[in-house]
């Protein structure tokens, strides 16, 4: 067997005779690493992650503040976007104009 080596960027020529087959093997810079073929199939869903952060308060009910007699009696100045109030039974939510 002989065994020629070539350094980068050089080239190496071998003549062989032999009676049977002849095995080359070549490496080079690289040599061994995969190449990218096409993408596979999807795979399947993975397992759900952690919950998040909590989010900052959205517009809904704020919560109810309390029972009043009449809508003359809701407070008009300090009052905020789904404040609510019970009149007569009735649900009144704070909804600025």
């Amino acid at each position: 067997m002989t065994l020629i080596r070539a350094t980068s960027g050089t080239q190496a020529r071998l003549r062989v005779r032999s009676p049977g087959p002849v095995h080359v093997a070549v490496s080079a810079p690289g040599a061994g690493q995969a190449i990218p073929g096409p993408p596979g199939p999807q795979g399947p869903p993975g397992e759900p992650g952690p919950p998040g952060p909590e989010g900052s308060p959205g517009l809904g009910l704020a919560g109810i503040e309390g029972t009043l007699d009449n809508p003359t009696q809701l407070p008009q100045p300090g009052v905020f976007y789904g404040q609510s109030f019970i009149i007569d039974g009735n649900l009144w939510v704070w909804r600025p104009a």
